[in-house]
Order: C-alpha cells, then structure tokens, then sequence
C-alpha cells in the first residue's frame, strides 16, 4: 500500500502543539528565578523558548502548502530554493548548538561579569536584518540533499530538542563567551538566541523565494 504523507496544516499543528506542551509541562511549578548569575533566569528561559517556538511555527506555516517540486525551484540559478534553505536551518540548529556546547567545554571567559552584553532585542535586529549579507560557512551550506518531509521532520526534531535544553539546562550560559558571525560578541545565552534570530531572517527569505516561485 503506498504511504499517504501527513497533510502540512496537520504538522503544523502537532509540531506547535509538541512545543508548547514542553513549555508548560517541563516548568516544574514553583521553578524560581536562579540565584547564580551565570545561569538562566527563568525569565530569560521564557523569553528564549518564546522566540524559537514562535520563529520555528512561521517556518512551518510557510512550508505547510509547498509540494515537492516547488521545494526545489529557485528564483535563479544562484539563489536558494526552498528546500535549500530549510535545509540550512537544520544544519545551523546542530551547529550553533554545537558551538554553546563547545564553548561550555572550554569554561568561563576570565572577563564573562564585566565585558559588554548585547540585548536581546538588539540581537534580534542585528541577526534577522537581510540588508546584512553573509556567507555561509561551507559546513553549513545546503545540498539540496534533503526532500521535503525529511528537511521538516529534522526541523521539527531540532528544535524541539532545542527548546527542552533551554528549559532543562543549569549551565553556567552567561560565563562563557566568543564572538559570532554577526560580529559581536555573544555569551552562551545569546548563542541560543541567535538560533531564534536566524530563523527568523531565513524566514524573511522564504517569503522571498515564496513570492517569487508561487507567482
């Protein structure tokens, strides 16, 4: 019997529902703010499982009404299809994980109280502004390997696990530091955050390549 695919509108669904099932049941209840300065505070926790979740369902409802052959059409012959950039975005998600994760190993940045922080706000803009151009590192730069069921299922798993780390972690997020590929430097937090603000530029560039495909 042939394998019919999941109708988009109901992924969409079950994925943001998956989220923000995780958001309220991994909370425990009476979780209090941390006390150590280097950890997450369970505001910054919110504010961070807010933006990816909400970053990552626009994702969706912009891929929920794409077939395959329209996943893999391109404006022009050096821009991305859809499909490549969704398969981006799941290359980023493990990288930049991978990066925290690297940066936790090496310990704390000997001046992680005193150097100067970029908001959270402000690194939204400063990620998500498409008037800034960036190359993408080559490990990071899509194949065109992925289908479309497949690119949304590892989406979809990446950055649910993203968002249970974030509301799991008592890592010492604020002690470490490095400077990203938006050319400021970011501690730990503002790594995860980065994820939310690069989704949403790429979202920006799907309603781009969307506009010009679907015409």
């Amino acid at each position: 019997m042939p394998r019919h695919p999941s109708h988009p509108r109901s992924t969409l669904r079950r994925s943001v529902a998956v989220l923000l099932f995780v958001t309220i049941s991994a909370v425990p209840a009476g979780f209090a703010a941390d006390t150590q300065d280097a950890r997450l505070t369970q505001a910054e926790r919110t504010a961070l499982v807010q933006l990816l979740s909400e970053t990552h369902a626009r994702t969706l409802a912009l891929t929920a009404d794409v077939d395959e052959a329209t996943w893999r059409r391109k404006p022009s012959a050096d821009a991305w299809s859809i499909g490549d950039v969704v398969e981006h975005l799941v290359l980023a998600e493990a990288a930049i994980r991978g990066r925290v994760e690297s940066l936790l190993a090496e310990g704390p940045a000997p001046d992680w109280r005193t150097f100067e922080r970029t908001s959270l706000d402000q690194l939204v803009e400063l990620g998500a502004d498409r008037s800034r151009k960036f190359q993408a590192p080559e490990p990071i730069q899509p194949q065109g390997t992925l289908g479309r069921d497949e690119a949304l299922r590892r989406l979809m798993q990446a950055r649910a696990e993203t968002v249970q780390w974030v509301l799991a972690t008592d890592a010492d997020l604020h002690s470490v530091a490095a400077t990203g590929p938006i050319g400021v430097r970011l501690d730990g937090h503002d790594w995860v955050a980065l994820l939310g603000a690069h989704n949403l530029r790429h979202n920006k560039q799907l309603e781009e390549v969307r506009a010009a495909v679907l015409e």
